[in-house]
Formats: structure tokens, sequence, C-alpha cells
């Protein structure tokens, strides 16, 4: 697939106890009222820079539209020293009682606000999409936040 020329930039969003990292990419040519993509699958990198799980992201900046990822809980920059990594992480802290799926959906109420702030973002025009973990944590955010206009959910892990 061909790349779009875009640019991508490192923002920190703070989220209450932490400060989150979030990528964002950006065409180099975009439209004058770009959608947002909020992309999730494991850590923030692999959403938008590693096949497969990059294919919507590039796509959505291919026709001028803003893609942005975090990573998820106990992924990347999130995983917890003396934790387990990855899906069994939260799967632990649930069991112990922690609802990583509830900050998350908190977290991600955040860095909505902070990229509609930033003029990066417009309700209405927000759509999350992930993969496997990451399409279950999208429709979660979505569910939770009225801003959302849609989601695509690959091979996601339900309830």
């Amino acid at each position: 697939m061909n790349r779009t020329p875009s640019t991508n930039s490192e923002l920190s969003i703070d989220v209450g106890r932490e400060t989150l990292g979030c990528s964002l990419s950006e065409p180099a040519q975009r439209l004058e009222r770009p959608a947002l993509i909020l992309n999730f699958a494991g850590a923030r990198s692999m959403s938008l820079a590693e096949g497969p799980y990059d294919i919507g992201s590039r796509l959505f900046v291919a026709a001028g539209h803003r893609v942005a990822s975090f990573d998820l809980p106990f992924h990347g920059d999130r995983v917890e020293p003396g934790h387990p990594d990855s899906i069994r992480g939260f799967s632990a802290a649930w069991v112990n009682g922690r609802d990583v799926f509830s900050k998350f959906v908190d977290d991600g109420r955040k860095v909505i606000d902070a990229l509609i702030g930033r003029g990066v973002a417009d309700p209405g025009r927000i759509f999350v999409s992930g993969t496997s973990r990451g399409g279950y944590f999208a429709l979660r955010l979505m569910a939770a936040d009225d801003r959302i206009a849609g989601a695509a959910a690959f091979a996601p892990v339900t309830d």
C-alpha cells in the first residue's frame, strides 16, 4: 500500500493521575473539515504504524483525515512495573478489582476533550476503531461518549 505523506507528532495529555502519550498522524494535505479516528490495537505504535493494525489509519490519513491513538492499559508506555503486560495485565487487574475498562473510557473522554481543545477534532466528526481487544475498548468508548459518530471493530473481543 502506498504511503501518503503525513506528519506525525507526539502529544502529552493530562488525564488526572497520569499523563498519556498520544500519537497523532495528519496528512500533508488535509480536508477543510477533517474527521478524527481514534484507532486502538495494543500499543499506539501498532495502531498507527504496524500492519495489519494500521490499515484503517493509513487509509483515513490518505483520504485527508487525522488519526490518533494512545496505549491500551498494560500496553506500550502503560505497562505497570511488577504486573504482566498485554491482555494478561488488564485481566489480572480486573480479577483484583481494578476496572481498567472504565478507566480507559474516562481517559478516552479526556483525550477527546484535549484534542477538541487543540483544534484537532470536532464533536460529531470523531470515530473509533480497533482490532481484537482494541475493538472492544473502542466500542466501550463509543458507547460512553456521544461526540463519537461511529465505530469499526475488527475481530473484537466482546462480552
